[in-house]
């Protein structure tokens, strides 16, 4: 399919529908056309529809891959595994926003469709697309003897309607969307087991973290080894202390909802002869910029220098990945293979953090 558009539908027309892709898309418009949408929330799917003059518009997700003027998928609902198998099935390539699913038979299942059908499948770790991410992996690249590695990332939420204009959903569709959130945690039982904590720790880690893990990986590969890790307030926050490559890697996480008004997420390498770090900015700002900071010595000096990336946005640059993936077949940047290896990281760090659990009771019982 040499250089003409791709034609791509969308499932679910949520927040990071409205705010991130559908602008990115619209402004691409010499690479895709937005065929269709579609989402269980009537009122969201008009007004999104009509604020984009889309034509097409689907309330079951069946209907939209069936349709043959469909090249691509963009699954960004919240079950992304079911969506994301049939659209491959169908040889639609696919757009899955993190998380790739919830657990392993999921993850591989994904990754079989894909496979059989021959389809371009990107996952949306717009981290890797970040300006300031080449400038990180460079400073990176040109470190000789480190000596620590530290994740840290304490998202919050920003009153989204202050900011952009937000198709919501009525009352009564409210509350089947907070039925389906439910139902969705509880089947992280299958999963982590019964434990609240344990279950909204996972979550979190799914829906937050994944960036994290996506980037870690992308510069060292994945720790191979957790030496310990704990569960803080109910599943607020997770910390762990783990070996990469011979190294100590701290992972800090947690979400603090409305409470603050920024966003607080780094990751910072800690060389002999400098520090590395990257300062990330709110996920739903449209062309936000991070800025990687440098802390070297030269001549008997500190000197600190930052570096701005550009303000390109993460997202665009993403679909701009995907178009040249499926119309001339250059690699894409956040793949499935890489994904299901977060999903199985996410698994392994909620197991360390149930063996320190069980480890604390049986000191209480004895």
């Amino acid at each position: 399919m040499k250089s003409q558009r791709v034609r791509i539908g969308l499932v679910g027309c949520g927040s990071i529908a409205q705010i991130m892709h559908l602008p990115a898309l619209s402004s691409l418009h010499d690479m895709f056309r937005i065929e269709a949408v579609c989402d269980v929330c009537e009122s969201v799917l008009s007004a999104v529809a009509d604020r984009y003059g889309i034509a097409k518009r689907y309330s079951e997700y069946q209907e939209l891959i069936e349709d043959r003027e469909i090249d691509a998928v963009a699954v960004l609902n919240r079950q992304h595994a079911e969506v994301a198998i049939a659209a491959a099935r169908k040889n639609k390539h696919v757009f899955i926003e993190k998380p790739l699913c919830f657990n392993m038979t999921e993850a591989q299942e994904i990754a079989a469709a894909v496979n059989e059908a021959n389809v371009v499948a990107m996952v949306g770790y717009m981290r890797l697309y970040d300006p300031s991410y080449h400038h990180l992996l460079s400073e990176i690249q040109s470190l000789q003897d480190i000596r620590l590695i530290r994740v840290h990332d304490f998202g919050s939420r920003y009153p989204l309607d202050d900011i952009y204009d937000v198709a919501q959903p009525s009352e009564v569709e409210r509350q089947r969307l907070s039925r389906l959130a439910a139902d969705l945690k509880e089947s992280l039982r299958a999963v982590v087991g019964p434990r609240q904590q344990v279950i909204e720790a996972y979550y979190q880690l799914l829906h937050l973290t994944t960036h994290d893990a996506s980037v870690l990986r992308s510069l060292f590969g994945l720790p191979k080894k957790i030496l310990a890790c704990k569960i803080w307030r109910g599943g607020f926050c997770t910390t762990c202390l783990m070996e990469l490559r011979g190294v100590p890697c701290i992972w800090e996480t947690g979400g603090f909802d409305y409470t603050r008004n920024w966003w607080d997420q780094n990751l910072t390498v800690y060389d002999s002869a400098k520090t590395v770090s990257i300062e990330y900015e709110y996920p739903y700002m449209r062309n936000a910029r991070s800025v990687l900071c440098v802390r070297r010595n030269e001549m008997r000096a500190q000197v600190d220098s930052a570096i701005m990336g550009g303000y390109e946005d993460a997202y665009r640059a993403e679909w701009v990945n995907l178009f040249n993936a499926i119309a001339n077949g250059k690699p894409v940047v956040s793949g499935i293979e890489g994904a299901v290896e977060d999903i199985q990281f996410m698994i392994d760090i909620v197991e360390a953090a149930k063996q320190n659990i069980k480890e604390n009771e049986e000191k209480v019982q004895a």
